[in-house]
């Protein structure tokens, strides 16, 4: 194919790399960084989320700024609380999920040659797609974690979402890959065939800007697997959410045999009596200073992972790293020589809808605050009438 015939005719898609689509996306994304990060401040969380570790960082918080951070004391107005919390969080999720699920439908579609599309628009717009595809994942994935609960009232719905999940990984993984490796100058289909359309992950020898892309690459899948494995085992099995480490190690003993039944007797013995550091140091000496730094390491560990801030700490990873992956296409992935601009401003049809969607989220906020003033009310008019009834 001639070098005319690889260059794109619209270097950027307005669809995909216009600032409407460029905008909505990030402030979906602080949104949801926002939403989780308040209620997780304010207590809109429900109460198993809190472990020892949490309690700690918001009653600091709360003395820093002076603070209550109890809970109502009415139980009714707490559930509602957490319960339209919780809602507000499935609408903005269920839209990442939608739109993540759309975007990589398409990138497939036009890596395929579906209307001939792949001739015509350039790598660079298709490796933008297929990022905004992971940033939408990645910020549906980080939100699951609040809505166990509500998941566990909706078995079906869980199960259709966790299907769209599983097909949406599928389907964004080898394009994953090939948005690391494609040269974002030429058309899609040049940008192919420049490895025979096979764009599977492989070591590149010796040369160090490839091995950087390798490795940065295998990350991407790992993290990925790892966090949408993590995710859905918790939405499964009740244990990974109490102990990812025991129910790991009792699958092993059911598999495998080992450890043995009485080494997990013992072990859970010991944890259940408050002394998991020493149920893992069983093999140390007479207790000395080492021991001390071990047993306080291990215990802020131990409370650490099973806490919700670092729950939050895995949702700005996520979502830092989608957002540099995209930042990385728009500053070093465009054409020098290019003449249009990496970011389309072109008003187009493409450009509006998204910007026009970012009302969904805002009134499902109003919405939110809307009910939370008139229980407050009603429940503040139900008081009153108490008392002077008993008055």
């Amino acid at each position: 194919m001639s070098t005319h015939q690889c260059e794109p005719r619209d270097f950027g898609d307005p669809d995909v790399t216009g600032f409407g689509v460029l905008i909505s996306s990030g402030v979906f994304i602080l949104m949801m960084l926002g939403t989780v990060i308040t209620g997780y401040f304010n207590r809109l969380l429900r109460e198993e989320r809190y472990n020892a570790l949490d309690n700690l960082i918001l009653d600091t918080v709360y003395r820093i700024f002076r603070a209550t951070g109890k809970r109502d004391s009415c139980k009714g107005y707490e559930e509602n609380r957490i319960e339209d919390f919780e809602k507000f969080v499935v609408t903005m999720s269920d839209q990442q999920l939608v739109t993540g699920y759309s975007l990589i439908l398409a990138s497939y579609m036009i890596r395929s040659g579906v209307a001939g599309l792949d001739n015509t628009i350039s790598a660079y717009s298709y490796c933008m797609a297929v990022n905004l595809a992971l940033l939408s994942c990645v910020t549906h994935l980080s939100s699951i974690t609040i809505l166990r609960s509500y998941h566990d009232k909706s078995p079906r719905l869980r199960d259709a979402r966790t299907i769209v999940m599983l097909v949406a990984l599928g389907f964004l993984l080898p394009q994953l890959v090939a948005s690391q490796l494609l040269d974002s100058s030429q058309t899609l289909r040049c940008a192919l065939n420049e490895f025979g359309g096979d764009t599977t992950l492989y070591w590149p020898g010796t040369d160090k800007y490839d091995q950087t892309i390798f490795f940065a690459t295998l990350a991407i899948v790992g993290m990925l697997v790892c966090g949408y494995l993590r995710r859905i085992l918790e939405l499964y099995i009740p244990r990974v959410r109490e102990s990812p480490e025991a129910w790991a190690a009792e699958s092993c003993a059911a598999l495998f045999s080992w450890p043995s039944k009485e080494g997990l007797d013992k072990f859970n013995a010991a944890a259940s009596d408050g002394q998991l550091v020493k149920a893992i140091w069983l093999s140390v000496g007479p207790k000395g200073r080492l021991y001390d730094h071990f047993a306080f390491a291990g215990i802020i560990l131990g409370e650490l992972r099973g806490s919700f801030f670092a729950e939050i700490v895995w949702l700005l990873f996520y979502c830092t790293f989608a957002i540099c992956q995209i930042c990385f296409f728009i500053v070093w992935g465009s054409d020098s020589r290019a003449k249009q601009s990496p970011i389309s401003f072109t008003p187009q049809f493409g450009q509006i809808l998204p910007l026009g969607m970012l009302f969904l989220p805002l009134l499902s906020a109003l919405e939110l605050y809307t009910r939370k003033n008139m229980y407050i009310l009603s429940t503040s008019t139900v008081v009153t009438y108490a008392f002077r009834v008993q008055d």
